[in-house]
């Protein structure tokens, strides 16, 4: 077992690195982002934390009463990209007040970084391949 009880070698449920402290990352979140970037230009245009907080932080005793943001999620499931969305899976499953335990499926404008919508999914969807 690595400091903080998760195993060594293995990034925590909480995402953002692999040394916990009380079982939370280490790591300041966002523990998950989706960039955009100019290529032309090679500037950042946007950038989002992506998926929601995990059940480990959003749920961890040393955090009780403490309003946690959306930090995102380690990993990436699924990219697709059309002429104006980004889509793109969450690569946890989480449990929040908004959906029961599962995932989303989240579709982002690709001009602004704003979520424009999100599907429920029973278990994240498996990277092919």
């Amino acid at each position: 077992m690595a400091p903080g009880g998760g195993r060594a070698g293995a990034p925590p449920a909480g995402g953002g690195g692999g040394l916990t402290v009380q079982g939370l990352p280490l790591l300041k979140p966002p523990y998950g982002v989706l960039n955009a970037i100019n290529l032309d230009r090679g500037e950042l245009v946007w950038q989002v934390p992506h998926g929601d907080t995990p059940d480990a932080v959003r749920n961890s005793p040393a955090l009780r009463g403490m309003n946690i943001p959306k930090t995102g999620q380690q990993g990436s499931v699924g990219l697709v990209v059309t002429k104006t969305l980004v889509v793109l899976g969450d690569p946890q499953v989480t449990t929040t007040p908004d959906h029961p335990r599962g995932a989303m499926l989240r579709a982002y404008d690709k001009q602004t970084g704003k979520e424009v919508g999100a599907v429920w999914m029973p278990a994240r969807k498996a990277a092919r391949r």
